[in-house]
């Protein structure tokens, strides 16, 4: 019998991935204006969904939305549904911890706590007393491994984060959100500032998330979009544009806009 080898099985999408994430005529907003409106989306289980537009757009605030990291901002108001798991994250009954437990976020500029790299990790893990501290080592070695970040760090796992590199951080960030193993990750450009090595690790990661976890993916590089998302969304004037699988998407777009921003940024998607 035949069997898919592991690269072969890491590359193969997710079968019956079913909607995890949904959004109902969605509109966010500040004060009286739109920043999106009317968002009709489904975001599979399982799957990379890459989401571009130009600046602007309204991607990023979509991202905070569904882990509600808008909350507080001032005039930040909501019209519609985002649905998680068929439960509207925005109801008054919802734990926002706990929903920030099972949809974690990545920023395009890293945050790191004013703690060392190994207390960095752990601090989801601690905050939730998710583990024993006897699991506290073989966690933090996981996870920057994962992350690629292992072998650069593994002798300064006391020192400060912040005195990482960019990329570095990014990397560590990426790990803390992972230790807490969320269902869902949100990225929103994390490698939009990140040198070349930092960057592949990241889309290697992502990668090897396939299959196992539901990623969003905000990013301005078209080549990114395509060769690591199942499916990409087109966000232009705070309005979707087109939303397809990706190797159809950049191949036979529906839309003319869509066809003149793949043009436009051609460069990015070779």
């Amino acid at each position: 019998m035949n069997t898919l080898t592991a690269e072969q099985e890491r590359l193969r999408p997710a079968q019956k991935a079913r909607p995890l994430i949904r959004t109902r005529n969605l509109s966010l907003g500040f004060g009286s204006g739109y920043v999106l409106q009317n968002l009709n989306l489904s975001f599979k289980e399982r799957r990379v969904t890459a989401l571009i537009g130009p600046s602007g757009s309204g991607k990023s605030t979509l991202l905070r939305a569904i882990n509600r990291t808008n909350d507080g901002l001032p005039g930040y108001r909501i019209e519609g549904q985002i649905l998680f798991d068929r439960v509207d994250i925005y109801d008054r009954a919802v734990d926002v911890c706990g929903l920030r437990q099972r949809v974690g976020m990545v920023f395009q500029k890293p945050v790191v706590f004013h703690k060392s790299i190994y207390e960095n990790v752990l601090f989801g893990i601690k905050h939730l007393r998710l583990h024993s501290k006897r699991e506290y080592p073989d966690i933090v070695e996981a996870q920057l491994r994962a992350a690629s970040l292992w072998e650069e760090v593994k002798d300064r796992l006391s020192q400060p984060a912040t005195r990482l590199s960019i990329g570095q951080q990014q990397r560590l960030c990426l790990a803390r959100a992972m230790a807490v193993s969320p269902e869902v990750l949100l990225m929103d450009e994390p490698t939009s500032a990140l040198d070349p090595k930092s960057t592949a690790a990241i889309e290697e990661l992502i990668l090897d998330l396939k299959g196992r976890m539901t990623v969003l993916l905000a990013t301005h590089n078209l080549r990114q979009a395509r060769s690591i998302s199942d499916k990409t969304i087109f966000i232009c004037n705070g309005c979707v544009v087109e939303q397809r699988d990706t190797e159809e998407f950049f191949t036979r777009p529906g839309h003319d806009a869509t066809r003149e921003y793949i043009q436009w940024n051609a460069c990015d998607c070779d």
